[in-house]
């Protein structure tokens, strides 16, 4: 296995990491940090900035996450039909919202939807 060795952690750091440790349930405080670190490895990735082309049967669209605040969630819809603005609405909220798999789920709705979506540079 790869070593991390980690340096200048102040002295209050360590005491409270064995702390929490101890309270834990750990032996000790590497076994708790190495369980943190696992435990993060493993949470999904979640981008903060996408955006997506939508082709429908008649009209075309972009929507854009550009960052964590509620107003940067945008783009644009012409002609589009009843089913495909909701789609289209709901994706916009999943990305708002940008939790672990929530921009998987808005691709999958528009995928479902329109009948080509491309991801395009931020």
């Amino acid at each position: 296995m790869a070593n991390l060795n980690v340096t200048d952690l102040p002295e209050e750091t360590m005491s409270a990491l064995s702390a929490k440790a101890h309270a834990e349930g750990y032996p000790d405080r590497l076994a708790y940090v190495r369980a943190l670190l696992n435990r993060a490895a493993q949470e999904p990735l979640i981008a903060e900035r996408y955006a997506y082309r939508l082709y429908g049967k008649q009209g075309k669209g972009v929507i854009r996450r550009m960052g964590n605040h509620l107003n940067d969630i945008g783009g644009g819809a012409s002609n589009f039909s009843e089913e495909e603005f909701a789609a289209y609405n709901k994706a916009g909220d999943l990305m708002r919202r940008n939790g672990p798999g929530d921009r998987e789920k808005a691709v999958a709705m528009l995928q479902g939807t329109f009948e080509e979506v491309v991801e395009i540079p931020v």
